[in-house]
């Protein structure tokens, strides 16, 4: 089994980042794109590519509980259909996460797909 991991770590509030990837379509294989909340927040925005499904790819959102005091996560998660052809995990797509105060926008190859408001979450 071949593990390929980049770890490339910086500091920020809120922006925009793009990933450029691909992932195997392989069942059981998940090739993912995180950005990270601090220690204390242990929160979690990502883009996610199943192996075993490789016609889609998931937006996800992992935050703490409230409610809870051990890390019970709630997650706000979707899956997105490709925009643009070749339609599959096995090929190269950017991958955009645009966060703001106000709401998370994901988006592939340039045409957003999901909007997380805020109030929503």
């Amino acid at each position: 089994m071949r593990r390929v991991r980049s770890l490339n770590v910086r500091r920020c509030r809120y922006g925009k980042v793009t990933y450029n990837f691909s992932g195997p379509a392989v069942p059981g294989v998940v090739s993912a794109a995180i950005l990270i909340g601090t220690a204390s927040q242990r929160d979690e925005i990502d883009v996610e590519l199943v192996g075993g499904d490789p016609s889609s790819w998931q937006t996800n959102v992992f935050a703490p509980s409230p409610h809870e005091s051990q890390p019970l996560y709630t997650a706000f998660s979707s899956i997105e259909d490709y925009t643009h052809n070749p339609k599959t995990i096995s090929s190269v797509h950017s991958y955009t996460i645009d966060w703001s105060p106000e709401r998370i926008v994901w988006s592939v190859d340039g045409s957003e797909v999901r909007t997380l408001h805020k109030g929503s979450s």
